[in-house]
């Protein structure tokens, strides 16, 4: 087995691509391809494995999932309508910052249920900015930071009555700070995430301002760069895999409609964004 590194900064995703018409001469030659790829590279994959130009029959063996988080929430198997939406995910994780990439994986691990598709996941790669990611990793450590937060927005009214002339403000504030050295901060913050909807995750607390908005509509939003094939290749879990189902597009009418399928689409000319029509 050959490995092929593609010169990707941060690659959580690998597919493995197999001949199955060798395997009766010499077993099995297969390929690792760390996502994303471009065209040229998946070819190039192809040649490194002895795929015949003429008929282009390879099978995807297996995907590597780096991260448990995001594991659970992409297929087990991968078919040939699917590669494109995985490497365009792939290139949106690749190019993630440290800090974006967490709050990603916090997303996915936050998450109550897998999501159902390779589109979902990369719609949330679309939504980070609703979420926030705290540094903090218990309860008990989460309570202390929310009482060190009161304080310091309080702390002006704690030092006017401090100094009140009023015995009775005086001993408010003594009360309020006997409270505090008693206080569980465990249940404080336990209360305090069930109110605003905060997950602790591996990478810290989640916390959600708003709803996901569909951002992400469909194979239509792939930028080209991302789009691995011709038409006439195919490949999936089977090597005789029939062509996939054209779809229509949102954005088309239906008397306007084209059958796009996903063999077609590095064929399609760029619109003004430069993304495949």
């Amino acid at each position: 087995m050959s490995e092929q590194n593609l010169g990707t900064t941060y690659s959580p995703i690998s597919i493995y691509v197999a001949n199955p018409k060798l395997r009766d001469q010499i077993g099995s030659l297969d390929t690792q391809l760390r996502l994303p790829v471009t065209a040229e590279d998946f070819d190039a994959a192809l040649k490194l494995i002895r795929v015949d130009e003429s008929e282009n029959v390879f099978r995807f063996q297996s995907l590597s999932i780096g991260r448990n988080a995001l594991k659970r929430h992409l297929p087990r198997s991968l078919e040939m309508e699917q590669f494109n939406e995985l490497n365009y995910l792939a290139g949106k994780i690749s190019d993630m910052t440290k800090d974006d990439r967490n709050v990603f994986f916090a997303a996915l691990e936050a998450a109550k249920e897998p999501c159902d598709s390779i589109a979902e996941v990369i719609n949330l790669a679309e939504n980070l900015s609703i979420f926030e990611l705290r540094p903090v990793f218990s309860l008990e450590m989460h309570g202390e930071v929310l009482i060190d937060i009161e304080g310091d927005v309080t702390a002006e009214v704690f030092k006017r009555l401090e100094k009140s002339e009023n015995p009775d403000e005086r001993r408010f504030i003594e009360y309020v700070e006997r409270l505090e050295r008693v206080v569980n901060h465990a249940e404080y913050a336990k209360e305090t995430a069930e109110l605003e909807g905060g997950m602790f995750t591996e990478y810290g607390y989640l916390l959600p301002s708003d709803e996901l908005k569909q951002i992400y509509r469909g194979s239509y939003d792939i930028p080209l760069k991302y789009c691995c094939f011709d038409e006439g290749k195919q490949g999936a879990l089977n090597a005789d895999m029939t062509d996939a189902t054209p779809k229509m597009t949102d954005c088309e009418t239906e008397s306007q409609a084209r059958k796009v399928s996903v063999a077609q689409i590095r064929r399609n000319p760029k619109n003004k964004d430069g993304r495949g029509q």
